[in-house]
């Protein structure tokens, strides 16, 4: 897993890592450390495609996913949809999109199929939305036993 921060250009907070039980938390604590950087400045979605791509090449053998959450609006930086052609059918990366409080056909085009573009206006569909991302990129296994620990929630099995 890795996180790409974008806005007028992309941050790698977190470089490409495998995902473990031991690192979950430091990952977690990663993301809100950019919840209230500057917005509005711009948001160059390219760039953001273009430094999950170099993370996803560092790495081969990780699976070629990147999953966007955005709302949608391109500002500046080049054309996001070309470069997640490239993406897609040049290095057969699989591209999740997410519009938060948008609806947006820029992130569409950027997703694999109409199937891998989501759209939600709430944080519960928020939720929602990155449990069945979740669910497609892996088999999930919930162990009755104990607990599944996902960035700030608990659930317990059952």
């Amino acid at each position: 897993v890795s996180v790409v921060k974008f806005a007028e250009d992309a941050q790698t907070p977190q470089k490409l890592i495998k995902l473990t039980e031991a690192n979950v938390d430091s990952i977690c604590n990663k993301i809100p450390a950019y919840k209230s950087a500057a917005y509005g400045m711009g948001t160059n979605m390219r760039s953001g495609l273009v430094e999950a791509g170099e993370q996803l090449k560092a790495n081969s053998n990780a699976k070629q996913v990147i999953i966007m959450l955005s709302d949608g609006q391109k500002r500046g930086g080049g054309d996001p949809i070309s470069y997640a052609s490239t993406l897609k059918n040049t290095r057969g990366i699989e591209i999740y999109t997410v519009g938060f409080a948008a609806d947006v056909d820029t992130l569409a085009k950027i997703a694999t199929d109409s199937a891998h573009y989501y759209t939600t206006s709430t944080v519960d569909g928020l939720t929602d939305v990155f449990t069945a991302i979740s669910a497609s990129i892996t088999a999930m296994v919930d162990d009755s036993m104990g607990e599944d620990r996902r960035c700030g929630h608990q659930r317990r099995g059952g």
